[in-house]
């Protein structure tokens, strides 16, 4: 019977390093050596959509902002139905659907705003944006007018991410999901954009039910970004097993 021993330990180590270590009388050696031929882990079911004004992160995507990119998967996912339909329910925070005075059979879009001032945001007022709009024209109207936070409202039911975080230190390093250190740095970290799994691809290529699909996505986007961290950023963060080996004879 073999037993395994296991201690895990986490280091950042630079290319061409080497460790060694003593571990119940037996030493250990390892080298780490960067893989310069390594294959593009990008070929993946998820797309990392990220804007940064000194690198080039994630995967390609033409939208000049991130705005314009969740309004395009807002077009490319969810029916003019729906974005009416979520509108006039009060779901698009900041959006109000009102009928219009004189003609009920169309719509007044009111919508709330604030203004930024180095003591804070002033108080947020609502403001007639459009008067007496086709409910047929109204999503046309208000589409350019969606925030990231409405998109992600429509976008719920089809679409599961997670917030990307650059920490920009001696060589730059990438993480998703929660904002732990040192992606919390007030100075040398920041929110670069997000990675995006779709349902219809989660369902199809990975076989899980619509119970777990929203797990499923999740775990393999964390995989993919630790990938491709490993991948493209200059700082290594190796995980080694120290494993000792003991064979006993059991009957």
């Amino acid at each position: 019977m073999v037993g395994l021993k296991e201690r895990r330990i986490s280091l950042d180590l630079d290319d061409d390093s080497t460790v060694k270590w003593e571990d119940a009388g037996r030493r250990y050696c390892l080298h780490i050596q960067r893989d310069d031929q390594a294959e593009d882990p990008r070929e993946e079911m998820d797309l990392m959509a990220c804007w940064h004004g000194r690198y080039k992160l994630g995967d390609k995507v033409e939208d000049k902002d991130p705005e314009e990119f969740w309004r395009r998967l807002v077009r490319e996912r969810v029916t003019c139905g729906e974005i009416f339909a979520a509108a006039e329910a009060g779901k698009l925070n900041g959006i109000c659907l009102a009928p219009n005075k004189e003609h009920p059979e169309d719509a007044d879009v009111y919508e709330t705003y604030y203004l930024r001032t180095v003591l804070g945001n002033t108080a947020p007022s609502e403001r007639l944006e459009y008067e007496g709009i086709s409910k047929d024209a109204v999503v046309g109207y208000i589409m350019d007018d969606l925030t990231v936070g409405h998109c992600m409202t429509l976008l719920r039911p089809y679409v599961e991410w997670l917030p990307l975080w650059l920490y920009d230190h001696s060589g730059i390093t990438m993480a998703c999901g929660e904002r732990t250190r040192p992606y919390d740095d007030e100075w040398e970290s920041m929110q670069v954009g997000w990675i995006i799994a779709l349902k219809e691809r989660v369902l199809s290529e990975l076989c899980v039910g619509e119970d777990a699909w929203r797990e499923r996505a999740v775990a393999c986007m964390r995989s993919s970004v630790r990938e491709y961290d490993q991948y493209s950023y200059p700082t290594l963060k190796t995980e080694f097993v120290a494993a000792e080996i003991a064979v006993s004879n059991e009957e």
